[in-house]
C-alpha cells in the first residue's frame, strides 16, 4: 500500500540577476501609478509585480517568443515611456476640467433703470412689423379713473413719459392702431414697458384678441416692483391668418394690490408699494 508523508515546502530560490532587475523596475512603475491591488472577496490581494507587468507588454510586442531568450530592453524602453505617459496624463488632468468648467461658467447680466430688471425674458424673433402706443406717442390709449402724468420712467431708457396711480379702480388700455401691413397676423406678440419708478403694486394685464368672430381673452399678473422695463407676455395672439389682419387686440391694466416682499425698497413707505405705472405697449407680428 501506497503511503504519503506531508514534507515542508521547498524554499523559493532567491531572484537571480535579471528577474531581480525586472522586479524593481516592475515595483517602481507600479508605485508611480499608484495602483491599489484589488482581488476577490476574502482572497489574496494581486501582485502587481515586474514579470506580470512586462510580460503584458512583451506578449504585446511579440507572443511567443523563445523562453529563456535575450532580454528584452526594447519592451522595457516601452514599458516606461507609457508608464511616463499615464503618469503626465493623470496629473494634468485636474487642471484640464478645471479649465473646462471656468470656459463654461454661464455669464451674468445687468439690469436697466431704477429697479432691478427681474422679469423672466423671452428670445423673441426680430419683427417684420410693429407698433407701439402710450404716453408720450400717442395712438389708441386711454385711462379711466385717477392719474399723474411724469416726465420720466418710461420709454425708452427711462427718460419718456409715464402715469401712476394709487386709484384701485384705475384702469389704462392700449389697443393696436389701424394698420394691415405684414404678415404673421395669427402670432401677434405684445411686450409691456414698466415704469422704472412709482410703479410697484400687483396689476393684472388683460389682453383680448379677436379674429373672424372669435374672441379670446389671456390675464398675466405682475408685480411691478420686481422688474423694470420692457417685458414679454409668454404668449402669441391671432387677429388674423399668417398673411391678412381680420380683428383687432387689445390690453387692460387694473389694480390688484399693493406690494409687499423683498422686492420693496426705500420708494415704498413702510415696505409697502402702493402705486402701478403705466407707459408704453408694444405689438409685434410677422
Amino acid at each position: 500500500m501506497a503511503t504519503t508523508r506531508d514534507e515542508p515546502p521547498a524554499a523559493e530560490a532567491p531572484p537571480s540577476g535579471r528577474r531581480a532587475a525586472r522586479q524593481q523596475l516592475g515595483n517602481a512603475l507600479a508605485g508611480a501609478l499608484q495602483v491599489e491591488p484589488s482581488g476577490p472577496p476574502g482572497g489574496p490581494a494581486p501582485q502587481w509585480t515586474a514579470g506580470a507587468f512586462l510580460a503584458a507588454v512583451e506578449g504585446w510586442r511579440g507572443h511567443g517568443a523563445p523562453a529563456g531568450g535575450r532580454p528584452r530592453t526594447g519592451a522595457i524602453l516601452t514599458a516606461t515611456v507609457l508608464c511616463a505617459l499615464v503618469v503626465v496624463g493623470v496629473a494634468a488632468w485636474p487642471g484640464l476640467v478645471a479649465s473646462a468648467g471656468r470656459g463654461s461658467s454661464p455669464g451674468t447680466t445687468a439690469g436697466t433703470g431704477h429697479k432691478a430688471s427681474g422679469h423672466p425674458t423671452r428670445a423673441t424673433p426680430p419683427p417684420a412689423a410693429q407698433q407701439a402706443v402710450g404716453p408720450g406717442i400717442g395712438g389708441p390709449f386711454s385711462l379711466e379713473g385717477r392719474w399723474t402724468p411724469l416726465s420720466s420712467g418710461g420709454a425708452p431708457d427711462f427718460t419718456g413719459p409715464m402715469v401712476r396711480s394709487a386709484d384701485a379702480g384705475a384702469v389704462a388700455t392700449w389697443s393696436l392702431g389701424a394698420t394691415t401691413g405684414g404678415r404673421g397676423w395669427d402670432r401677434v406678440r405684445v411686450l409691456v414697458w414698466v415704469p422704472g419708478h412709482d410703479a410697484g403694486a400687483w396689476v393684472r394685464y388683460a389682453v383680448t384678441a379677436s379674429q373672424r368672430g372669435m374672441t379670446s381673452s389671456h390675464s398675466f399678473y405682475v408685480a411691478q416692483q420686481t422688474g423694470a422695463g420692457w417685458m414679454a407676455l409668454p404668449a402669441t395672439f391671432a387677429v388674423g391668418t399668417p398673411t391678412t389682419r381680420t380683428g383687432s387686440i387689445s390690453i387692460r391694466m387694473t389694480y390688484l394690490r399693493p406690494y409687499q416682499g423683498p422686492a420693496a425698497d426705500t420708494t415704498c413707505a413702510s415696505g409697502t408699494c402702493t402705486a402701478m405705472g403705466a407707459a408704453q405697449v408694444e405689438f409685434r407680428w410677422g
